[in-house]
Parts: C-alpha cells; sequence; structure tokens
C-alpha cells in the first residue's frame, strides 16, 4: 500500500467503541469490531480515535485535510498498525490548529476487510470564532431510543463536537456499554465525542477506557476536564462526588473549577454537569449540596449555561443571570412529570426524546431544543416538523 512522505506521531493507547462496517470480503462470519471507532479529546494539533475488537487485526487510519481530500480524493499520510486485540486508541498528531479533516478506518482481518464511514473533525484553535455543537442526555435503558436521537443529531450540519450530559446507561457493565455503542455508533465515529459521568457512569473503568477526553484531573486526569474551543471554554463535571459524599474529591474539584473558571476571563463558559441545580424533581427546586459549592463560582465569573442529563424530559431554568438546561431526552424510559414548577422555569417539556442544537458565532451562543419524538409509554410519535420547542440566545459576558 502507498504511504504518505511524512508520519504523523501515532500514541498508542488504551481504550474501547461500536460501528457499521462496509465488509468487502468475508473470511469469517462474523466481524471482529465489538465497537468503534468513536473520535475524542480534539486538540490544536491532535484526535484521539477509541475501539474495541474481539480478535487479532490489522488496520490502516488514513486522513487528509477535507479540502484536499475533495479535490483529489488522495490521503495525506495512511498509518499501519498490525496484530491488534482489544481496547485500542490512536492519537492523530501533528495536525495544524483550526482545520478541518476527514479520516477513515480500515479493518483487516485474512482477507475481509471492514471500512468505517468517513468521519470529519476540525482541529481547536484559539482563532476560531464560529462552532457549532449538539447536546443530549439521559441515555440508560433505551438503546433503541437513543438510536434514533443519535441519528437524529447525525442529520445536523457542520457540527463540531456533539456533548454526553450523563446517564449513559443504568449500570456499567460490558453489555450495556455495547448497548449504548450500538446505539451512538454512527454519530460517534462521524464527530467528534465528549461526556460528563452521571448515575453510576463511572463506577467502572469501563467509562475511564473507552472515552478518549480533553485534559483535567481526578480519576486517570479525566473525571472532569475542560478545553476551549476559539471563544467557548467548556467545563465537563463529576457531580456524582456530591452523591457518593467523596469530600476529598469534591474539594479538589471545587479548587479546579475555580481556577479553570477564573482563567476563562474574556471567554463564554458553558459547563456541563449530569445533576441539575436547578429542578422542579427536587422538592425546594434546587439541588441544594451542588447549588451552594457551585453556583456562587458560576455566577461570580459568568458562566453563561449549565447542561445537565439527569432530568427524564427537558426543563429550561433561568435563575441569577444562567440558564440551566436538562437535557434529559436520549432514549432512557421517561416517568411521570413532577407536579410543582420550579422558579426561573422558562420552558418545559416531558415524554419528548430530543437533543439540543447550540451555535456560537459573532459574541452570541443560540440555543434550539430539538423533538425527535413523543413517547407515552409504548407509543411513539416521530415529530413531523423538527421545529425547536425552545429557544434562547445569550451573549458573552451577559
Amino acid at each position: 500500500m502507498q504511504r504518505g512522505s511524512r508520519r504523523a506521531t501515532v500514541g498508542v493507547l488504551c481504550a474501547c467503541a461500536m460501528s457499521v462496517w462496509s465488509v468487502l470480503s468475508m473470511a469469517q462470519l462474523d466481524s471482529p469490531i465489538a465497537w468503534g471507532p468513536i473520535l475524542g479529546a480534539p486538540g490544536e494539533a491532535s484526535i484521539v480515535i477509541t475501539w474495541k475488537t474481539t480478535r487479532p487485526v490489522n488496520l490502516d487510519i488514513q486522513y487528509a485535510k477535507t479540502e484536499d481530500f475533495q479535490e483529489d480524493g488522495t490521503w495525506e499520510e495512511i498509518l499501519s498498525y498490525d496484530d491488534h486485540e482489544g481496547l485500542g486508541q490512536f492519537a492523530l498528531r501533528g495536525l495544524e490548529p483550526g482545520t478541518q479533516y476527514v479520516c477513515e478506518l480500515i479493518f483487516y482481518e485474512g482477507d475481509a476487510e471492514y471500512r468505517t464511514a468517513l468521519a470529519t473533525f476540525r482541529t481547536l484553535s484559539s482563532e476560531l470564532g464560529d462552532l457549532s455543537f449538539a447536546v443530549y442526555g439521559a441515555t440508560a435503558s433505551g438503546p433503541d431510543h437513543h438510536r434514533w436521537v443519535a441519528e437524529s443529531i447525525l442529520t445536523e450540519p457542520d457540527l463540531d463536537l456533539v456533548f454526553h450530559a450523563g446517564g449513559l446507561v443504568e449500570a456499567p457493565s460490558e453489555e450495556r456499554y455495547a448497548n449504548f455503542f450500538w446505539a451512538m455508533s454512527s454519530l460517534g465515529e462521524a464527530i467528534p465525542y465528549l461526556t460528563v459521568i452521571g448515575g453510576q457512569d463511572g463506577e467502572s473503568e469501563l467509562y475511564f477506557d473507552a472515552f478518549a477526553l480533553p485534559p483535567g484531573g481526578g480519576h486517570r486526569g479525566k473525571q472532569w476536564w475542560s478545553f476551549d474551543f476559539g471563544p467557548v471554554r467548556f467545563i465537563g463535571l463529576d457531580s456524582t462526588v456530591f452523591l457518593r459524599s467523596d469530600e476529598s474529591a469534591l474539594q479538589e474539584q471545587t479548587a479546579w473549577l475555580a481556577s479553570m473558571l477564573e482563567s476563562a476571563a474574556g471567554k463564554m463558559t458553558v459547563a456541563f454537569c449530569a445533576d441539575a441545580v436547578y429542578s422542579a424533581t427536587y422538592r425546594t427546586g434546587r439541588n441544594a449540596p451542588i447549588a451552594d459549592r457551585w453556583d456562587p463560582l458560576f455566577r461570580e465569573h459568568g458562566v453563561s449555561v449549565v447542561f445537565s442529563g439527569s432530568l427524564r424530559g427537558y426543563e429550561h431554568i433561568y435563575a441569577q443571570g444562567i440558564h440551566y438546561i436538562n437535557t434529559g431526552g436520549g432514549g432512557s424510559p421517561a416517568g411521570p412529570p413532577p407536579t410543582q414548577i420550579a422558579a426561573g422555569t422558562v420552558f418545559r417539556r416531558f415524554g419528548v426524546l430530543h437533543y439540543l442544537r447550540a451555535s456560537f458565532s459573532e459574541g452570541s451562543l443560540r440555543v434550539e431544543a430539538i423533538p425527535v419524538a413523543s413517547v407515552s409509554g409504548e407509543t411513539v410519535i416521530l415529530s413531523a416538523t423538527g421545529q425547536p420547542m425552545d429557544v434562547f440566545t445569550v451573549r458573552a459576558g451577559e
């Protein structure tokens, strides 16, 4: 096979993923791919690709700048790795900041060839001014519904990132994570995918093996994380430390959060916290432990939006200058809606699969809640129009 003229640095680590594969010839009846690939941990000069195989395979990773690939269909680099089995990660390095790339993985087993869909990603850069991303959460126990939501997100044009706001699986087992990867396979292999811990997500090494996340802290350096994409700082938190009464981790994370917020001066800050800070599901309308420790920091440093995924529905609450968005429509079975309405509620809806579409441009972030389907018991009615059910815009510094 023809090789590129230079070799990118490839970091081979340990990790995981699940996908739809094009089989050109078959030596065995079943694919050796357990899941993957998943794109993650985007950087200014790098991207990480994660997968898992059940048997030894050889593989090629080929990539190019999108502009060059569209022009002549040739790859800038082809990177080969032989005799891999189990969890794997490749870190593509030496990329150019703020540049759109396309990549493809090909796995070989005997005379069988398994080719992934083309993935696109844009490396980070402090010079970028516009970006688009999607957010959704609460996918535990609902892989079929989760797949509908993931496939709907995939129809959005020009997404740079996808965030899962917590509640990936009901319990961290190989089978449940396999169902999760099956549901989001097309999405995870096409767009960089980032998560925060909710519920029992982080109670196993499976979570930390599977997802390539930005630099941060806590367990394996990715229990919580932060990164900048142009003028926006994204911060992912582990709110389950409150449930576990892990005071040491809470103090460490809170100090880290204060530092990340202080250094974000001049940027729009968006935070992800799986457990909602404010919601009608709480008797007082607020999660007192989280609100008492983190909300003052959010307000002091001008956080614009906090996304959460613990609520099995959609809830938009505006409290003390911050938009708190509870987006729990990723596929988990919906419970009965709360009878009370929390103070500051702007809009809410229950029994609806949904995701959020967000676009940042010229100093403003526009967020739209997009319905996918209404769910009542066993009855599912797909959204006829896909028109947003809630829309808001916030400017940096407001």
